[in-house]
């Protein structure tokens, strides 16, 4: 049997999937992933399934309940779209947005339109955004990879499982939903700009719009084709180093305070997150040394291998480490980014696989112990973010491994969440 499906049979197996789907969306990315590996399926087949994996996480992120003494995120979301239900028209929320200055309007309109259309629902909130953030981080992975080779669709299976269950930190996804389905949009842009696909400003200015922070994410895709950068690149990195001793964030606050004009937003921002409390974790520190670890052997490889593109790829993941390092005297930014910079570590794992001067045997091995710790470092957070112990948790599905297996998609969207 050929692998190559006509469009016929293509639709009977969407379908096929789809009931599959809904018996139990969580199982059912196996077999998703197994039919990806399997056949060469046409565009819109393929974004099809993808969007049905991400919908699968995020049914169990519909779920999400605040379960310690602290309220997490999910409640201050949950009071915020109830808010949101009284709002009555478009134009009193462009005004209401207008005098709170709020920064991020993209993510504020689409919540609002789910408030609209599920105003006593504020669960969807938890179920849009995280599909959106493993959407468009498995789309990413899509777009730079030729479905139509074999070896090459299974490792995008193996990249598509590790996206699900490492690349992507499901803790995070869930309580930073805006700045995770930011990055993971603009992940996207950045698949795009190395493809040389068109419309990526349109995408870049999407994910900036959903959440600002996806600016500081900015020098990334204004650098990875920048001649200027390849040119200096050493001294950039050396430059960088140097800033990750200093907390970026106070110094930008203290300049803020005192030059008129600036939003009193961005300031408040700058402010808050100066004397942010986030404690020490020998996880983000060792999922950091993992990356950089990963941005070393492109390094290496590329040295060799100097074709354009490999520049470009190169470039592209220094200048990420760099927006890394700056941001490294702020535990707060530090944290956020290191678990949320899925489409850079990803990327960097998907070069590293791509190797043509490496042994076999040795590349496997490298890539087992890495792909193994991001999965461990994934794991090892969400249950500890399940922990009521910690003062600041949340559940998914009761946190109940049955409940997982066996929830049909009905059951999840039944399930009811009172705040």
């Amino acid at each position: 049997m050929t692998d190559h499906l006509e469009y016929k049979a293509q639709v009977f197996l969407a379908l096929g999937v789809s009931l599959a789907w809904c018996l139990n969306p969580f199982l059912s990315i196996f077999l998703i992933l197994f039919v990806i590996a399997k056949y060469a399926l046409g565009a819109g087949t393929m974004r099809y399934l993808l969007l049905l994996m991400a919908a699968s996480i995020g049914l169990i992120a519909y779920t999400t309940k605040s379960i310690a003494l602290i309220d997490t995120d999910v409640v201050r979301y949950g009071y915020i779209f109830d808010a949101l239900t009284e709002v009555s028209t478009l134009q009193d929320w462009a005004l209401s947005i207008y005098l709170e200055g709020d920064l991020n309007p993209g993510f504020q309109l689409i919540n609002f339109a789910l408030a609209k259309l599920f105003p006593s629902n504020s669960q969807v909130l938890f179920l849009f955004w995280v599909t959106v953030t493993y959407f468009f981080s498995l789309l990413m992975f899509h777009t730079i990879i030729d479905v139509n080779d074999k070896k090459e669709r299974r490792k995008l299976a193996l990249l598509l499982l590790l996206t699900l269950a490492g690349f992507v930190s499901f803790g995070r996804a869930t309580d930073s939903i805006k700045q995770s389905a930011a990055t993971a949009i603009f992940g996207y842009g950045i698949a795009r700009e190395l493809m040389k696909k068109g419309r990526v400003w349109l995408v870049m200015i999407c994910a900036i719009l959903v959440h600002m922070s996806a600016l500081i994410l900015l020098p990334i895709f204004l650098g990875m084709r920048s001649q200027w950068v390849r040119r200096y690149l050493v001294v950039i990195f050396l430059f960088c180093t140097l800033l990750s001793f200093v907390n970026i964030v106070e110094v930008l606050g203290m300049v803020a305070s005192v030059i008129p004009g600036i939003p009193e937003a961005i300031s408040y921002k700058l402010t808050a997150y100066t004397d942010y409390e986030s404690p020490a974790s020998i996880r983000i520190l060792m999922t950091f040394l993992v990356y950089v670890f990963m941005v070393l052997l492109v390094f290496l490889h590329y040295r060799k291998w100097r074709t354009y593109d490999e520049k470009t790829v190169l470039t592209m993941q220094v200048v990420a480490l760099c927006v890394l390092l700056v941001n490294k005297g702020n535990p707060h930014n530090f944290m956020r980014y290191v678990y949320g910079y899925a489409p850079f570590i990803g990327l960097a794992f998907y070069s590293f696989i791509s190797y043509r001067d490496w042994k076999k045997n040795e590349m496997i091995w490298v890539a087992v112990i890495l792909a193994g710790y991001i999965v461990y470092a994934n794991i090892s957070y969400a249950m500890a973010f399940m922990d009521p112990a910690t003062n600041y948790a949340n559940s998914y599905v009761d946190n109940s491994l049955f409940n997982l297996l066996t929830y049909t998609a009905s059951d999840y969207l039944n399930y009811r969440v009172i705040y």
